[in-house]
């Protein structure tokens, strides 16, 4: 089971978000969030570094992971709060596999997104930036 720590750089940020746009070039992965309670309030989470792999799973096609995680977390937890440092996951570790170990799980940063929406997990050499998206 993954280990999830809440990851919010400030507390400016907490709450829950929707995941509104998704973005990745070579400048990097942005992902655009809007909060759930204050709908005018938009975060941009922004990749400068190299990311390694992320996935976008809608919302309802995670109800099962949601229930596992419930069950050791809390609903409030899982609920109330959208950004989540993953320690020893299962996707660091198949990101090693991947690359027969030239990329250790111990030198990736795994972060999920858990939105109203959508989950995205995205594992990368190093933590994004999180900032109010204008």
């Amino acid at each position: 089971m993954n280990d999830l720590k809440i990851w919010e750089p400030s507390l400016k940020f907490g709450g829950k978000y929707d995941i509104e746009r998704l973005e990745e070039n070579s400048d990097g992965l942005k992902i655009i969030l809007s909060s759930i309670d204050k709908k005018e309030e938009k975060l941009l989470l922004e990749y400068k570094c190299v990311v390694c792999s992320y996935k976008n799973t809608e919302e309802s096609f995670w109800t099962s992971q949601f229930e596992k995680l419930e069950d050791v977390y809390g609903y409030e937890f899982l609920t109330q709060h959208t950004f989540f440092k993953v320690s020893d996951s299962r996707y660091s570790k198949e990101i090693e596999s991947g690359s027969y170990g030239a990329v250790s799980k111990e030198e990736v940063f795994h972060l999920e997104v858990i939105g109203g929406n959508a989950i995205i997990d995205i594992v990368s050499f190093g933590e994004p930036t999180l900032t109010l998206y204008c």
